[in-house]
């Protein structure tokens, strides 16, 4: 990838949602939890290979479902 552009990659494999937390350990991103409505949780989480953009499911969060990570 050319780190003076902007490259498409492949779609987020799971369902939009709002409120989801996201890093990076190179060479993957994360993605994972977030909330869809009133009632509607995930505890879900997603991982990204950077050098080819290809989605894996990757282990979900233990326990409840949840929106909001807090890091210190």
């Amino acid at each position: 990838m050319n780190a003076n552009q902007w490259n498409i990659l492949n779609n987020f494999p799971s369902t939009p949602r709002s409120h989801a937390i996201a890093f990076s350990i190179p060479p993957y991103g994360y993605i994972g939890t977030g909330i869809r409505s009133a009632n509607n949780y995930f505890r879900d989480f997603y991982r990204m290979d950077l050098s080819t953009g290809n989605w894996t499911t990757a282990t979900a969060m233990p326990g409840n479902s949840r929106k909001v990570l807090l890091r210190l």
